[in-house]
């Protein structure tokens, strides 16, 4: 299925994972009890939500990981 330039970057990878699998976006919703419109919007109209996006990403047995970019903190954060 094609997935636009302007998808997220999280969104872009769970869509190509679906690509790679041969996986529907209604077998996907079946297995991670998210709506088929929900996903399907994620292309297009809406980004997901965190919780949304790793119920998706755990249906296709992956997971989201936080992991450092760089020694110094941004925004200031620490």
């Amino acid at each position: 299925m094609p997935i636009p330039a302007h998808a997220h970057p999280l969104v872009r990878q769970l869509f190509e994972a679906l690509n790679r699998e041969r996986t529907t976006i209604t077998e996907l919703a079946a297995r991670s009890g998210i709506q088929r419109k929900t996903i399907s919007d994620w292309r297009y109209t809406r980004g997901p939500t965190v919780i949304l996006l790793d119920a998706a990403f755990n249906a296709l047995d992956r997971q989201l990981v936080v992991q450092r970019v760089r020694e110094t903190p941004r925004y200031g954060l620490r």
